[in-house]
């Protein structure tokens, strides 16, 4: 319950932030035309394509800084997983000695797939004899 009010709270600060900088940019959009009503019709069109080519490398230059964020925490995943990799690598290692210290046997399982025709004679020494 507790996790739900405070997933609330965080929403509802993310959507006022949000609405301040809705707020902002119709201000600033706003004092822009209020400067541009005294300018001829060029400088207008200079200073609309000057604000539109920060803007384009505002957002390239944003996305280059989440491509390298990503990057980053994948490198982090990779070099954590590798590490427990190691670890727990370490441990089996630790747990093979100490079995073999304590005198057991390891032995690793495996499966044969044999086929059947070839094998046909050596069943016959696992069928019961009833000799018995």
């Amino acid at each position: 319950f507790f996790f739900v009010i405070v997933i609330e709270m965080l929403s509802f600060l993310n959507a006022k932030k949000v609405e301040e900088e809705q707020k902002a940019k119709e201000e600033e959009k706003k004092q822009l035309e209020e400067e541009e009503k005294d300018m001829d019709e060029e400088e207008v069109k200079k200073r609309k394509e000057e604000r539109a080519k920060a803007e384009t490398e505002a957002k390239a230059k944003e996305m280059e800084e989440m491509k390298a964020k990503q990057e980053e925490d994948r490198k982090k995943r990779e070099e954590d997983l590798k590490a427990k990799r190691e670890e727990e690598e370490a441990k089996r290692k630790a747990q093979d000695e100490e079995d073999r210290a304590r005198g057991y046997r390891i032995m690793k399982q495996t499966t044969m797939h044999v086929n059947v025709g070839l094998a046909a004679p050596l069943y016959y020494f696992d069928k019961p004899t009833g000799a018995s």
